[in-house]
């Protein structure tokens, strides 16, 4: 199982406060879907306002494949300019 890192505001918003997780994905599609089953809504702003990264790269490629020693670590998107 892939093992994700959960950054604030995440943690408290989605995930009752827990910012380590477990989940079984094969991608970075599958795991914001498994996320999402963990703190529901999580989906549908993801794409707007989270970042992943893979095993310490950010990743923006959602295809990216997971393994079980995988680590996702979810970032909030930083804007500016």
């Amino acid at each position: 199982m892939a093992r994700v890192v959960v950054m604030p505001p995440f943690e408290n918003e989605f995930f009752g406060g827990r910012d380590r997780l477990e989940i079984d994905a094969v991608n970075l599609f599958a795991a914001v879907r498994e996320l999402d089953k963990l703190g529901p809504g999580f989906a549908e702003v993801a794409e707007v306002r989270a970042t992943l990264a893979v095993d310490g790269v950010v990743v923006p490629d959602w295809s990216t494949p997971l393994t079980a020693d995988s680590e996702v670590i979810l970032l909030p998107r930083v804007g500016g300019g």
